[in-house]
């Protein structure tokens, strides 16, 4: 049996997902709280990272040393950065790299990498179970980008997108993929747009939130019955 594990940064992200399989159990590690259960053959860990890249890195490595998942998925909100990717659309990572550390301090000393993958076996089943998505919203797959602070202004986000020209940006997600990369654990990330990542956003975050989670966690199901 495949041992599957999915963060999500607040318990509202992962609601959806919880809801749907057969939860056995909830433990807390060091103050991050999990949850063991069972979909189909696949057995489920879900983890709560809280906001942030140092507690995802922290959640992350807490969940691979107790639970030692063959991948992890990361889910939840993001804020648009193309004009493409509309509210409760769905973006794939095929990469993930933060907005908020320069290159340099990356990739010259450990781990030497700025730009961390998804799997490529992840990458080829969420295409698959792209297209057999029967939703009206859109799913896109390309580049995410990660930073500790939330992004809503015009300004802030045409910078980004000049310089990194991303779907969407989050706050978790390039910590969760760093960590999963010095663990060599595989790793995906699925997000649901929530907001524009511009002055209109904290506004909408606060109207699409819920509606954005649970289609991401839609998503979700439906993608790991094809794993």
């Amino acid at each position: 049996m495949r041992r599957i594990a999915i963060l999500g940064a607040l318990g509202r992200e992962l609601k959806y997902i919880k809801d749907n399989i057969n939860i056995t159990k909830t433990m807390e590690i060091k103050g991050y709280r999990f949850s063991h259960g069972y979909f189909m053959n696949l057995e489920i860990i879900l983890g709560i990272t809280s906001v942030g890249k140092v507690n995802a890195a922290l959640c992350t490595e807490i969940l691979i040393n107790n639970f030692n998942p063959d991948c992890i998925i990361n889910t939840g909100i993001a804020g648009a950065m193309t004009d493409k990717t509309e509210i409760f659309d769905l973006v794939i990572a095929e990469s993930v790299n933060y907005h908020d550390v320069e290159e340099y301090i990356l990739t010259g000393v450990f781990p030497f990498i700025s730009v961390f993958p998804s799997d490529n076996l992840l990458i080829e089943k969420a295409k698959e179970a792209s297209n057999m998505w029967n939703e009206s919203n859109k799913i896109y797959t390309g580049k995410i980008i990660s930073g500790d602070s939330f992004i809503s202004s015009k300004e802030e986000k045409s910078n980004l997108l000049a310089k990194f020209n991303p779907l969407c940006v989050e706050m978790e997600g390039g910590a969760i993929a760093h960590t999963c990369y010095i663990n060599r654990i595989p790793f995906i990330e699925i997000r649901s747009i929530s907001d524009k990542a511009d002055d209109s956003a904290r506004e909408l975050y606060k109207k699409n939130e819920v509606p954005a989670a649970n289609k991401a966690g839609e998503f979700i199901i439906h993608y790991i019955q094809f794993l």
